[in-house]
């Protein structure tokens, strides 16, 4: 069955009001709350209902003081309503404390089988469309199938308000999906008693900007250098100079609370993964479900983020054909200006063979891809980063502007 949002037509006049009718013969606690322009709809108005529904788009236009909203329905191609959602473009003080960004209502006789989670999923991507890098979703504290509708589409719990009397549980939903995958360079760590340079700075800073937060929780990930307790001391203090506040998941334990690396993880508004040992590291990760939860928090809008293996696990293939988390679906090459020749051809037999886009990063520079959207960051002007593909002839290397 193929079901899907659309907006409100005159030909949903029927479907609209049985919908209106089932949900006030209803033992709904608050009717048509988040949706009350559906509350008065009749046989008589319905036009003028349709009128503002069309006005309720521009809202912030000649109503300053409220924001622009678009109501949508969930519909099979039969035309059959199974629930309505309304999008608030914007937040306005009231909403930030409840109501949030989004309302939705599952009609009655449809309640049971999924069609809420659906929804909301479904309106997400029309957030998305409408450029909307978060969006914040509510619900009373005793609803507990809200809250797990929320959660389920990757809803990450901030606080509760209290609004006359009421508890509301209120939670963020990141939309723009971010990762940043750095080629190599060195962070400030001793070695044989020498300070070594700190080569990365410009890239982590843009890691902290591309978050959108002031203080940003970034969760070091250390799998490939089997946790070492010296590499997160040095990522904690470079990222606490940037303003994170960081934490280290360690998981090395045969007896991990995996409820506990789930909220870690989907906790987090930037995850760093260490250098190291690919191989061990997804291995490890596999072994205990990490890899999931990985691709969970990339596609809920965490900040995506490592260096070295930190960079091959986020895409489909390294150039040794070692099968990462796939978020990518490319080839990649790290610390490209220290490869010797052997290595670059394999790396371009794997482009051929694989029919993939390959890319190349030298140390200090990084890929960053925001929704889509490719761009490097540097450290060193002087180094580059590569996009590989084969023409049908031979394989391409061309440096990304």
């Amino acid at each position: 069955m193929n079901l899907f949002l659309r907006e409100i037509e005159l030909k949903d006049k029927d479907e609209i009001l049985e919908f209106v009718n089932e949900v006030n013969n209803s033992d709904d606690y608050k009717k048509f709350e988040g949706l009350g322009d559906l509350k008065d709809v009749t046989d008589g108005n319905y036009e003028d209902f349709l009128k503002k529904l069309e006005q309720n788009k521009h809202l912030k236009t000649y109503k300053p003081h409220l924001v622009n909203q678009t109501t949508y329905v969930l519909v099979d191609d039969s035309g059959h309503i199974y629930g309505a959602i309304n999008i608030r473009h914007e937040l306005t003080e009231d909403l930030l404390r409840h109501g949030g960004n989004i309302g939705y209502l599952v009609r009655p006789t449809e309640r049971g089988h999924g069609y809420a989670k659906l929804m909301l999923r479904l309106a997400l991507e029309k957030c998305r469309e409408l450029g909307m890098a978060r969006v914040l979703v509510t619900c009373r504290e005793e609803n507990k199938v809200s809250a797990n509708v929320i959660e389920a589409n990757g809803g990450v719990y901030e606080d509760s308000s209290h609004v006359d009397g009421e508890t509301f549980r209120r939670y963020w939903v990141g939309l723009q999906r971010k990762l940043v995958c750095i080629g190599g360079g060195e962070i400030p760590r001793i070695v044989n008693g020498v300070k070594m340079p700190y080569e990365t700075r410009e890239i982590d800073e843009e890691i902290v900007r591309v978050s959108g937060e002031k203080n940003p929780k970034l969760l070091f990930i250390g799998t490939a250098s089997r946790h070492s307790l010296e590499y997160f001391s040095v990522i904690k203090e470079v990222f606490g100079d940037l303003g994170c506040a960081v934490s280290n998941l360690d998981l090395r334990a045969d007896d991990i609370d995996m409820a506990d690396v789930r909220a870690a993880i989907l906790g987090a508004d930037i995850i760093y993964v260490g250098g190291g040992d690919t191989r061990y590291m997804l291995e490890r990760w596999r072994e205990l479900g990490v890899d999931k939860l990985l691709v969970e928090a990339y596609e809920k809008g965490v900040v995506c983020s490592g260096l070295s293996a930190g960079s091959y696990c986020w895409f489909k293939y390294n150039y040794d054909l070692l099968e990462g988390l796939g978020v990518i679906d490319a080839i990649n090459c790290v610390h490209y200006d220290k490869k010797d020749d052997e290595t670059k051809m394999r790396f371009c037999e794997v482009v051929k063979d694989k029919r993939l886009l390959g890319y190349a990063l030298e140390n200090c520079t990084a890929l960053e891809i925001v929704d889509g959207k490719i761009r490097v960051i540097k450290s060193d002007p002087s180094k580059n980063a590569y996009r590989l593909y084969y023409d049908g002839t031979k394989v391409i290397e061309e440096v990304i502007d």
